[in-house]
């Protein structure tokens, strides 16, 4: 397990009283939970823009269909182009831009599929797909667009949003989101990497919240990366505290819009 931040600090905007956060004691997977208005997107984003180079920003709010759109690359390709799109809770054509930046993975990898030279096989990243979304089966390529998804019961190739469920929609996306940026970290030998990952549970069962949390471990463990996952979920925290093995969470206050502490998911869950 690795933890790049043990602790940092981020500005605090004037709405939410101004100041700085601090924190302290971060694990390699930290769950940030907290009433609406707390600020945990503000803080999240914050950070991203802090560190942009070695941070990536998960939106909460995830729209659009999941077709490619070549005029996307220039700014998956690099992580000021990223952050530029991702400046408030809400990301128009999320899913569009996720799947455009598949392409910009497999440019900046190549498509062969060989283990070890260069690394992150998109091979290895398929088995991971595969172990978030079992129903189905994703190949990456170099194509438009740049993966196949079919529906393993049927055989049913899915190039719509119309043909999944909303919880299926969202963990395709997020899977590809994350792997894919992972990936590029792995590529580029980025020194550090801290996904900052904004309500993912939103339209995903309880029970499929627990293969996220399988999932989110596995990319942590594989990839060296820090996880700071915001929540109202107690399911994925529970989840995130079984699979990740000490995870840590703090608490924010909406009152003050300040951290009010922090302690084990374990504890917490115990007490």
């Amino acid at each position: 397990m690795t933890i790049h931040k043990s602790e940092h600090v981020v500005p605090r905007p004037a709405f939410l009283t101004g100041g700085k956060w601090k924190f302290e004691r971060l694990n390699h997977v930290t769950v940030v939970m907290g009433k609406n208005g707390s600020g945990k997107s503000v803080l999240l984003r914050s950070w991203r823009d802090s560190l942009p180079a070695s941070a990536h920003y998960v939106v909460p709010e995830r729209t659009g269909e999941i077709d490619f759109q070549p005029n996307y690359i220039s700014d998956e390709l690099n992580a000021d182009g990223r952050r530029g799109q991702s400046s408030r809770n809400f990301l128009d054509q999320y899913r569009r831009r996720i799947v455009t930046r598949v392409q910009a993975y497999l440019m900046t990898r190549g498509n062969t599929r060989a283990g070890g030279t260069p690394p992150s096989d998109p091979a290895e990243l398929e088995r991971m797909m595969a172990l978030l979304i079992p129903d189905f089966a994703v190949e990456l390529r170099p194509s438009n667009p740049p993966y196949q998804l079919t529906r393993v019961a049927t055989g049913e190739n899915i190039t719509s949003v119309d043909h999944m469920s909303s919880g299926e929609a969202q963990l395709f996306t997020i899977g590809l989101d994350i792997l894919t940026i992972a990936g590029m970290w792995e590529l580029n030998r980025s020194p550090e990497r801290v996904l900052l990952l904004d309500e993912p549970d939103p339209h995903i069962h309880p029970d499929l919240q627990g293969r996220l949390a399988d999932f989110l471990v596995r990319v942590v463990d594989r990839f060296s990366v820090q996880l700071i996952v915001a929540t109202h979920s107690t399911a994925l925290m529970s989840a995130l505290a079984q699979f990740g093995r000490d995870a840590h969470q703090l608490f924010m206050s909406s009152a003050t819009g300040q951290i009010m502490s922090h302690k084990s998911v374990t504890m917490w869950l115990s007490r």
